[in-house]
């Protein structure tokens, strides 16, 4: 399992890139606070392994992406203080392993 524990409480302008999707291995993502903004790439539904995703307080639009229902070993997922729009995707109840939310 891959961890980027970089990101967070940072400067960071623009969007997040689409080939971080192409991490796979990619377990858990700290990008509280990081100031990436836009839609969650959707190169991101290969992140099967992902296990914990921290992405609070950022410029994030756009609808919360279904594909995050894919990701089985996710435990923990904060996306407060984001400006997503829409409902909840149901697919989020197939997180089995989900503790915190």
């Amino acid at each position: 399992m891959t961890c980027c524990r970089s990101f967070g409480s940072n400067n960071f302008s623009g969007t997040l890139p689409p080939e971080l999707g192409n991490l796979i291995n990619l377990g858990l993502f700290y990008m509280d606070s990081c100031g990436l903004g836009g839609e969650i790439p959707s190169t991101f539904a290969k992140l099967i392994n992902m296990k914990i995703l921290y992405a609070s307080d950022n410029p994030f639009s756009g609808k919360i992406p279904s594909f995050i229902g894919n990701w089985r070993k996710l435990t923990s997922l904060r996306f407060q203080g984001n400006s997503f729009e829409g409902p909840i995707p149901t697919s989020l109840s197939q997180l089995t392993s989900l503790e915190s939310l």
